[in-house]
């Protein structure tokens, strides 16, 4: 990610000094692609850093997390077809239940491989 100040730099450079974009791609070794993106920011809010915080829409609520916990404690020998029939019966406000994202929020939000649930099953 390049700094705040070498994002004002081509800003400056290109309004103030009416350098071309090429230019000051070629001074400051910065794609073109990245100053026509930071200059059309810069347009948009005045900024050349967006602040906005961005929501991660394929995260699931804590309340699914739990249910998901206690759904694997449970019943420790299940098919992911099971569970997302399940998440689609408990909560049918959510969207994002497609196996794949059932797979990632196992292993990588509730840390669960399956290995361990091959011992919790025996």
């Amino acid at each position: 990610m390049w700094s705040r100040d070498l994002r004002w730099r081509c800003i400056v450079l290109h309004y103030v000094y009416s350098t071309s974009i090429e230019n000051v791609s070629v001074l400051l070794g910065v794609g073109k692609t990245s100053i026509k993106r930071w200059i059309a920011l810069f347009e948009r809010t005045g900024n050349v850093v967006n602040d906005a915080v961005r929501q991660r829409s394929a995260r699931w609520p804590t309340e699914v997390y739990d249910y998901v916990h206690t759904f694997i404690v449970n019943s420790p020998c299940f098919y992911i077809e099971e569970l997302q029939e399940e998440l689609a019966l408990r909560f049918p406000e959510l969207t994002n239940i497609s196996s794949a994202t059932i797979c990632r929020a196992l292993r990588h939000d509730l840390k669960v491989s399956r290995k361990v649930l091959e011992k919790r099953a025996r």
